[in-house]
């Protein structure tokens, strides 16, 4: 009974120190610094910004059409051509992408018009002192831009190169480009007259403008392109017919050279009524001459692209007033990627 007593008493006194540590907890003050909170801080978690700028193409990148890349690639390096060079040529003619004269694989942009081309003198007609090298005839009156040597030369003016404008096919940054007048009375009875110059002006019967790239230097030269199937270029313009000439002045293959009736074929600039760049893309086999003039050579436009200068773009129509009938005598023409496939 006594140890019974006993252990009631051991119980008893530990229920009394259990709830003395209780009540001591309850007791603690939160709010006078007995306990240290964490302190909390605003420190961002150290990732990478959503606006740090991306290392690869920003998704607001410009997508920028590419221009048109002929069959062989327009970087394919090619050597200086040489005479009778038959292989190992560059497709790409050229790009236009430099803005500058110089073909990317072969030689300079130039342009023509028929400043030194010469009539018999009308009667009644007056030479004017500008006309050289006709004798008593008189010389062409109509001109193109960028201006020609023969030009510039018959009038004491400065050459200028030829240059590229702005904008090129797809939206490239530059294309071959002429603008002028071609002036002649062609086919008609009577000559209109002309009074450009101060007098009775009747220019080249068969007046004409246009412009041209070199494919070798020095100019008479010869190059094969017979390895070639054809010519592919894009133009673009007024609507109105010019001819793609394939220019060769071999006395071998033509007896009058550069003055003979070259091989080429037309096309209207920009498409019916103009203004959308078309592409052209025709063999060799269907450049034709002209009817009723000039020499054939013996094996036809073979011979020509065995021995060829020279890729021309001429205007085909003409109209007698000087500068004020852009309907009718006025050229706009664009051409780019000019390339042999």
């Amino acid at each position: 009974m006594r140890n019974i007593i006993l252990s009631v008493f051991v119980v008893l006194a530990l229920i009394v120190v259990v709830i003395a540590g209780c009540k001591k907890t309850a007791e603690i003050d939160l709010t006078g610094g007995q306990i240290v909170l964490p302190t909390a801080t605003n420190t961002q978690v150290v990732a990478s910004p959503t606006n740090t700028p991306f290392a690869g193409t920003a998704t607001n990148t410009p997508v920028v059409s590419p221009t048109f890349t002929a069959t062989t690639p327009a970087d394919t390096p090619t050597a200086s051509p040489t005479a009778t060079d038959s292989g190992a040529l560059a497709a790409l003619i050229d790009d236009c992408e430099d803005g500058d004269n110089t073909s990317v694989n072969y030689y300079y942009w130039y342009s023509f018009d028929d400043t030194t081309s010469c009539n018999g003198t009308p009667e009644g007609a007056e030479a004017w002192a500008g006309c050289s090298g006709c004798g008593d005839g008189l010389c062409g009156v109509s001109y193109v831009v960028p201006m020609s040597d023969d030009y510039a030369a018959a009038h004491s003016m400065s050459p200028e190169d030829f240059y590229m404008q702005a904008p090129g096919y797809n939206s490239s940054s530059y294309a071959a480009r002429i603008t002028g007048y071609a002036i002649g009375y062609g086919y008609q009875a009577e000559p209109c007259i002309l009074t450009a110059h101060g007098v009775d002006d009747y220019g080249f019967r068969y007046g004409f403008v246009g412009m041209g790239v070199g494919l070798c230097d020095p100019t008479p030269c010869i190059l094969d392109v017979s390895s070639f199937t054809g010519i592919e270029f894009y133009h673009n313009g007024d609507g109105k017919t010019y001819r793609c000439k394939l220019g060769c002045s071999s006395t071998a293959v033509f007896p009058l050279g550069e003055s003979d009736n070259m091989y080429g074929h037309t096309f209207v600039a920009g498409g019916a009524g103009g203004g959308t760049w078309t592409l052209f893309h025709e063999p060799f086999t269907d450049f034709t001459q002209e009817a009723g003039w000039g020499n054939t050579p013996a094996n036809g436009v073979q011979d020509v692209i065995e021995n060829l200068e020279s890729i021309q773009f001429q205007t085909t129509f003409m109209g007698c007033a000087l500068g004020t009938d852009q309907a009718t005598n006025g050229a706009d023409l664009w051409v780019d990627d000019l390339t042999f496939y």
